[in-house]
């Protein structure tokens, strides 16, 4: 009898524990699945986002971007120098080689624009005027400045343009001087160095600049890798 009313109360007190197994067993699985949805959601966040960011660079690896100034398009004669004090080569606009030569020169200003990003160059270029004579004989536009010719190299690029160019700013609008802000710079050539070795340096652009006063050195720097242009009088 004593046996049979012991069972009685263990009855209970088992179906208790069955039940709060059952409960723990179901808050578990819950917290389980809540974790698991999580990691999941975690997961596709960050696979997502490791999608987005390879289809960006992907993107920007293909757009290029032109780094040359915008006032410097069809010169009137291209002149290249190669180790002498001679140009190897001149090009005018009626030459068969003119189109191609011009063709590589654009080639030459433009790069990646990742790369851009990267190397800090995606802001376009800067004007740096100058009081250093560009010409030995400013009155005639004749000859090379000993200030103009410690900036070459034994390997150059001469342009001429049979009439004047503006200098524009990057956005297009008018460059006034620095010096005398009533006057646009005007410019009729330009050198820039070239090199033998194909990979990126930094290039001046040297114009001689027509404003407060006659035939003077303004800047633009590039970071650009001028070696098609080399490669191709090389070839001449």
């Amino acid at each position: 009898m004593m046996d049979e009313t012991l069972k009685e109360e263990e009855q209970p007190v088992t179906e208790k524990n069955d039940a709060d197994n059952e409960i723990l067993t179901t808050v578990s699985d819950e917290y389980l699945a809540k974790k698991k949805k999580k990691r999941i959601i975690v997961f596709s966040s960050i696979s997502l986002v490791a999608v987005l960011l390879s289809l960006t660079i992907i993107i920007l690896s293909c757009i290029k971007i032109d780094l040359k100034p915008i006032f410097m398009t069809n010169p009137t004669t291209y002149e290249v120098y190669l180790e002498s004090g001679s140009p190897t080569f001149n090009l005018g606009q009626t030459d068969e080689e003119y189109e191609k030569f011009n063709n590589l020169v654009d080639d030459v200003f433009e790069t990646k624009l990742l790369t851009a990003i990267f190397t800090g160059r995606l802001g376009g270029y800067e004007i740096n005027e100058t009081n250093l004579p560009f010409y030995s004989s400013s009155s005639t536009k004749t000859g090379i400045s000993s200030d103009l010719r410690s900036r070459l190299n034994t390997s150059y690029v001469r342009i001429k343009y049979y009439q004047p160019v503006k200098l524009l700013n990057k956005d297009g609008s008018e460059y006034f001087s620095k010096i005398d802000s009533r006057v646009n710079l005007t410019f009729t050539e330009l050198y820039f160095n070239i090199y033998n070795t194909n990979q990126e340096h930094e290039v001046t652009l040297l114009f001689a600049t027509d404003g407060y006063l006659t035939g003077r050195i303004t800047e633009i720097k590039v970071k650009v890798n001028t070696y098609k242009l080399y490669e191709y009088a090389e070839k001449l």
